[in-house]
């Protein structure tokens, strides 16, 4: 079993790793590689991340990351390559732990692979994204630390707990009712050994004192409209995020415009059954015993952020559910272990998600990437277009008629400062430089290119 599931795991690994230049480039991800090329032109780690929706900076650890992997690698291509193997390899061999502990099967480690939602932000270059791996190893240690109550559990507990805060705060919407829980759970314990929290307690204090002072120093604003109780449902039904529900029309919406869209409909309805399980899952947290808080935990965490996302007007987005990643993933498991005399049931589910996330890489490489905010061109190619643009005179200008550039025109000028860094500026004269789709006339095909504006040129 072990060699089938080490087999298993590096076909997975590689195929995330396949095509890395397929990724989107858009919106967040050129701010905060733009981030960390000024920290490290600076020769300085960066105090903050980027700053969200509510006007709250984030936790600089994921900027911290870019900073080295920038530093290690001359090209964002190796960045993906080395960004994918590390959420990967951490997520998925952490949920095999996990999946010991709590006496799953092996297998059901590799149930988030197939998932699109999983696939795409492990590779994409975000801060969110580090959610995933990092909540898995928070729930892992605080199994370990309830069974053999070790100081080196305590303390790397301590540690990831603060890597969490420094990574998104919605990250406490896991770590208050899990650790409260948790300390409840063993309160005879703790009361005996009143060191250890008080230890625990002071570390997260120390390793954050500098990010609790920024979060301090912010000013209070209220952007709150209307109630939005989709948001909370996003929470509480989000184990969704191991299917394809909803997935192909946040980022691939023009995949449903063929003849055989039902087809496609159909196999996700089939993934979306996932949540069956899960659901299942939460009725039977209520019976158990051996690890009893961190069941109780996760459906606490949950019901607490769906009042939340209710109260702050929270739209659905999926991002926000990665925090739950492994709560999804044990309740999921839970309710799976029901259907263990059924795997063929099971079999079904993997079978057809691996379909769709096959259908999903091939529509991006085919297309490079889309025309829409969400995903558009694919990395590899506004590469080669902002290279192009090198070849030209410092200050030439551009004109754009590409949709994601003109709402987020920093994330072509992101490129132009990466690139720079190791080629220097042409001679090339031109009027004007035009971006724009290489087959306008489809409008779904994302990939783009660089001309010259006939009219311009001198």
């Amino acid at each position: 079993m072990q060699k089938t599931w080490w087999l298993t795991f590096i076909f997975f690994w590689l195929l995330y790793c396949l095509f890395p230049g397929d990724i989107s480039w858009i919106r967040d991800e050129p701010l905060l590689i733009g981030k960390a090329l000024e920290a490290n032109r600076k020769g300085e780690l960066a105090s903050i991340g980027l700053t969200g929706t509510k006007n709250v900076p984030y936790g600089s650890v994921p900027t911290w990351i870019y900073q080295l992997l920038l530093y290690l690698f001359p090209s964002l291509i190796a960045i993906v390559i080395a960004k994918t193997s590390f959420v990967y390899i951490v997520t998925i061999i952490t949920l095999k732990k996990i999946c010991q502990k709590l006496n799953f099967n092996l297998f059901y480690s590799f149930i988030p692979v197939v998932s699109g939602y999983f696939y795409y932000y492990s590779r994409i270059l975000w801060d969110n994204c580090f959610l995933i791996p990092f909540s898995c190893l928070f729930i892992y240690f605080l199994l370990c630390y309830s069974h053999d109550k070790k100081y080196i559990h305590l303390l790397v507990l301590s540690i990831i707990v603060s890597v969490l805060i420094k990574t998104h705060l919605l990250s406490v919407l896991l770590l208050v009712p899990s650790l409260s829980l948790f300390f409840i759970y063993n309160y005879k314990y703790f009361s005996k050994n009143i060191l250890k929290p008080i230890t625990f307690l002071f570390l997260i204090l120390v390793f954050n004192i500098d990010y609790f002072f920024v979060l301090l120093s912010i000013e209070k604003t209220s952007n709150l409209s209307g109630v939005n109780y989709f948001g909370g449902l996003n929470f509480l039904l989000g184990a969704y995020q191991f299917s394809y529900y909803n997935f192909f029309e946040k980022f691939l919406p023009e995949i449903f415009n063929s003849s055989n869209s039902w087809v496609l409909s159909f196999l996700i309805f089939i993934s979306s059954l996932i949540v069956l399980p899960f659901i299942i899952g939460v009725c039977k947290s209520l019976f158990y015993k051996k690890y009893d808080f961190i069941y109780k935990a996760g459906v606490v965490s949950l019901l607490m952020a769906s009042i939340m996302a209710i109260s702050l007007r929270v739209k659905p987005h999926p991002h926000y559910l990665n925090i739950f990643f492994p709560v999804y993933f044990i309740l999921i498991c839970s309710g799976l272990n029901c259907f263990s005399k059924y795997r063929k049931t099971l079999y079904a589910f993997f079978s057809t998600s691996f379909i769709l996330l096959i259908c999903f890489m091939s529509f991006v490489k085919i297309n490079s990437g889309n025309r829409t905010i969400y995903y558009g061109a694919t990395l590899n190619n506004q590469i080669l277009v902002a290279s192009k643009y090198l070849e030209y005179k410092p200050g030439t200008p551009i004109i754009s008629n590409v949709t994601n550039y003109n709402y987020y025109p920093y994330s072509f000028n992101t490129l132009v400062v990466f690139l720079s860094q190791n080629t220097k500026m042409g001679h090339m004269k031109a009027g004007n430089l035009v971006v724009d789709y290489k087959k306008p006339e489809d409008e779904f095909h994302g990939e783009i290119v660089l001309n010259v504006d006939k009219i311009t040129m001198k």
